[in-house]
């Protein structure tokens, strides 16, 4: 790896130029904790609505790990279509909350799980 007086390097096993940098360890903590806190997955459906506009998605997730995983399948199953992922980022307070009783509600509606006592 070479690394520049910037703070910049490249990864060759990732494939990619990073810049890194000292942090103290409770604000690596933080950061490390909002990571296991819902996300929005946006995305622009680019197909216009009657009022002129386009369609703004927001997909929820449960954690960063599941929005990173949705965005990617998005974005390969909206390859040869009109819907763009544009960002992941952290959900509201109020988007955390519908997320988590739409999610709820849902799951209710899904068949259990099979299970020993079931055969």
């Amino acid at each position: 790896m070479k690394k520049l007086d910037q703070g910049y390097t490249f990864d060759p096993h990732a494939g990619a130029t990073y810049n890194f940098e000292h942090m103290p360890l409770a604000d690596a903590e933080a950061r490390a904790q909002v990571a296991e806190t819902p996300h929005i997955v946006e995305a622009i459906n680019w197909t216009k609505h009657e009022a002129g506009g386009v369609h703004y998605n927001r997909y929820f997730a449960h954690n960063f790990d599941e929005a990173l995983g949705l965005a990617v399948r998005l974005r390969i199953g909206f390859e040869e279509g009109v819907e763009e992922v544009v960002s992941i980022r952290p959900a509201t307070k109020s988007e955390a909350a519908g997320g988590n009783k739409a999610s709820a509600h849902f799951l209710e509606l899904m068949p259990l799980a099979i299970h020993s006592i079931d055969k």
